[in-house]
């Protein structure tokens, strides 16, 4: 992933929480969440997890519960963290997750993943691990023979 890409990826995990506002974690259940992300049994580098809590059922006048953020390395591995107080970890409960495979990727990931994904996942009072086995889009254009060969 080049430098331009991750600087606008974490500019992103930076800045979407702090436009929705930053809360007081205090009190609220968290949980380490662990996991990775895979293509085809393959490693995915760089792509981005969004844990955002469902928060149907929250009182008004309640605190949201925070989003958390993930960013798989090389190994496709990642840990989440909510970026108002830096702190490792989702809220408990049910969250939606979403995937963002960074722009420029050669990774041809289902369109089920991205945006309004059906990735539902329970995080546990303890460490979570939740790891995605994504499969390519059968859509995606297929690479010529000559550049497989090459790889």
């Amino acid at each position: 992933m080049n430098t331009f890409a991750q600087c606008r990826a974490m500019l992103c995990l930076i800045l979407v929480p702090m436009a929705a506002g930053c809360s007081d974690l205090r009190g609220l259940p968290m949980a380490e969440v662990t996991g990775r992300v895979t293509l085809e049994g393959r490693p995915l580098e760089g792509v981005i997890l969004q844990f955002e809590p469902d928060d149907s059922g929250v009182a008004p006048g309640k605190k949201a519960r925070p989003v958390a953020f993930g960013q798989t390395d090389a190994d496709g591995r990642y840990r989440a963290f909510r970026t108002g107080n830096k702190a490792y970890g989702a809220a408990v409960g049910l969250s939606h997750v979403r995937v963002t495979v960074p722009e420029g990727s050669r990774a041809r990931v289902h369109p089920r993943y991205m945006g309004d994904s059906t990735f539902w996942h329970d995080i546990g009072p303890g460490p979570t691990v939740i790891d995605l086995e994504l499969v390519a889009d059968p859509t995606a254009a297929r690479r010529p023979s000559s550049e497989r060969a090459a790889n």
